[in-house]
C-alpha cells in the first residue's frame, strides 16, 4: 500500500483491516512495515480496534474502503475523538449496490464536515 510505503521512517504504522473472511492476505498485501488488525467487515470493530490502538494529538489516520461503513468511523474520528480534519483523511473506494461510485465524492453527501 502506498499509505504504508510512504509513511515516515520510524512512524509506527497500524493497517485495520475489515474484512470478510480470516483477511490472511492483508499483511502480503502491506508488507511487514505495518501491524495488521483484522476485523469484522463492519465499522464498529474497526472503531473498536482504534480505540485499542489509542490515537494522539500526532496521530494521521488513513481510513478508506466501502463508504457505507466508513460514515460511522469518519463520525468518530472527527466527532468523537475531536480530530481535526488536518490529521484524518477517509476516503470511500466504493459503496456497497452502486454501480461505478465516485470515490473522490463525499462519504456522507449529508454531512458538512465531510469537506
Amino acid at each position: 500500500s502506498r499509505w504504508v510505503a510512504d509513511a515516515p521512517a520510524g512512524a509506527e504504522v497500524f493497517v485495520i483491516a475489515t474484512v470478510s473472511g480470516d483477511g490472511a492476505w492483508v499483511q502480503n498485501y502491506v508488507g511487514d512495515r505495518a501491524t495488521v488488525i483484522v476485523t469484522a467487515n463492519a465499522a464498529e470493530p474497526a472503531i473498536a480496534a482504534l480505540t485499542e490502538i489509542g490515537i494522539t494529538d500526532t496521530t494521521f489516520v488513513f481510513v478508506a474502503g466501502n463508504a457505507a461503513n466508513l460514515i460511522t468511523v469518519r463520525r468518530h474520528l472527527r466527532r468523537a475523538l475531536a480530530l481535526p480534519a488536518a490529521q484524518v483523511a477517509v476516503s470511500g473506494y466504493w459503496r456497497t449496490g452502486v454501480v461505478a461510485w465516485d470515490h473522490h465524492a463525499p462519504i456522507d453527501p449529508m454531512d458538512p464536515d465531510d469537506e
